[in-house]
């Protein structure tokens, strides 16, 4: 796993329990995003990945 990655997901576990309109929480889903798709990750592939949280 990359720094990056560690970084994101350190983010995104603080973030957890905020609302998802909350502007960091967007911006951590972005960089999320951005990163998926850096490795070829397709948009359903993502879809798919936020569906199993809601």
């Amino acid at each position: 796993m990359s720094e990056k990655m560690k970084t994101i997901y350190k983010k995104l576990a603080a973030l957890s329990q905020e609302p998802a309109e909350l502007k960091e929480a967007q911006e951590a889903i972005k960089e999320w995003f951005d990163l998926l798709n850096e490795m070829g990750t397709s948009l359903d592939a993502f879809k798919g990945l936020g569906q199993l949280y809601l």
